[in-house]
């Protein structure tokens, strides 16, 4: 997190702990929503998207490395099956290793997303009880005005 740096370490790994869980919640949903909007593709058509994976990250991927990666292991047999059938053959390396989760481009991406987004929700957090602490003395300002006011006009 950029910006004022944690108090103690304890804070620190507090943060990273909670969102790391919370990007795994947002692949794992973003992987139940592939697997429900894909379970009736054909083997072609999985193969065909599992291309396009490949194309944009650059290198042959690792399961982990693609929303709907189980599904594609399901259907096809293995990971290896799927990626023999997408033709690329004989794979080694990463791509055919489990790649931790962390390590992978779609994590970066939405750990990167949700980083942005918790500061922006801190930012509307502190203007929120700027604004109240704001409408807070100044309602103590009118209540305290007008009690001088009841007290003036109930002396006369």
């Amino acid at each position: 997190m950029k910006g004022k740096p944690f108090r103690d370490r304890d804070n620190q790994a507090l943060h990273d702990k909670r969102m790391n869980e919370s990007v795994r919640v947002a692949i794992s949903r973003k992987n139940i929503e592939f697997i429900l909007a894909h379970q009736h593709d054909s083997r072609e058509e999985l193969a065909r998207y599992l291309r396009q994976c490949k194309k944009e990250l650059g290198h042959i991927p690792a399961q982990s490395e693609v929303i709907g990666g189980d599904l594609l292991a399901l259907r096809f047999g293995s990971w290896v099956e799927a990626l023999n059938y997408s033709g690329y053959m004989n794979c080694k390396g990463t791509a055919v290793s489990a790649l931790p989760l962390e390590r992978t481009a779609i994590f970066q991406e939405e750990y990167e997303r949700q980083s942005k987004q918790h500061v922006k929700d801190k930012e509307a957090r502190k203007k929120k009880a700027k604004a109240d602490r704001r409408e807070q003395k100044s309602a103590k300002k009118r209540a305290k005005k007008a009690a001088i006011a009841a007290a003036a006009g109930g002396s006369k």
